[in-house]
């Protein structure tokens, strides 16, 4: 905090008022960059088929991250307990869960399991991110972040229900 109050001019006492504490300081930084990526995801089209509105959600969140990744890597910094998550991130949370939640509904979400769902896009999200971030030694593929997401949500979401096979199966009985 004293660095900031050295960078910034204001006092620390301002800033205390303002947010409290480091955690609050951090979670309102975070929480604006959020609501960038927040607009950005509600802002993207919803297509016909479910899936590929969470592979659209889950590569932005991607290039969201690559682009921003000090913010990025706040999310996963342990909270303390009975901390909630700043609003954006809540919000985007309960976006993907929205999604999720039709996939499973419609019997598209292996194991129909939206939590696990969402840890494991978290999962995928935060490993592509923090790689690419922390290793620029490495001479990633250009394609590797978008081959990896293709590959996880085809893993994750089956494919619709045939229409035409279930009729031949009716048909026949």
């Amino acid at each position: 905090m004293r660095r900031l109050v050295d960078r910034c001019g204001y006092t620390a006492p301002t800033i205390y008022h303002h947010f409290h504490d480091k955690q609050g300081l951090l979670d309102a930084v975070l929480d604006e960059r959020l609501a960038l990526v927040l607009v950005r995801l509600q802002r993207l089209e919803r297509r016909s088929d479910t899936a590929e509105t969470v592979r659209e959600m889950v590569g932005e969140f991607a290039r969201f991250g690559l682009e921003y990744p000090a913010h990025h890597s706040l999310l996963a910094v342990h909270r303390p307990e009975g901390l909630e998550m700043p609003p954006s991130a809540q919000h985007i949370g309960d976006l993907f869960a929205e999604v999720l939640g039709e996939l499973g509904a419609d019997g598209r979400l292996r194991d129909a399991d939206v939590e696990g769902a969402l840890q494991f896009i978290w999962m995928l999200l935060h490993g592509i991110v923090s790689l690419r971030s922390e290793r620029p030694d490495v001479e990633w593929k250009q394609s590797i972040v978008e081959y990896s997401l293709d590959i996880a949500i085809r893993g994750l979401i089956s494919d619709p229900p045939d229409s035409n096979c279930t009729r031949a199966g009716r048909d026949r009985s």
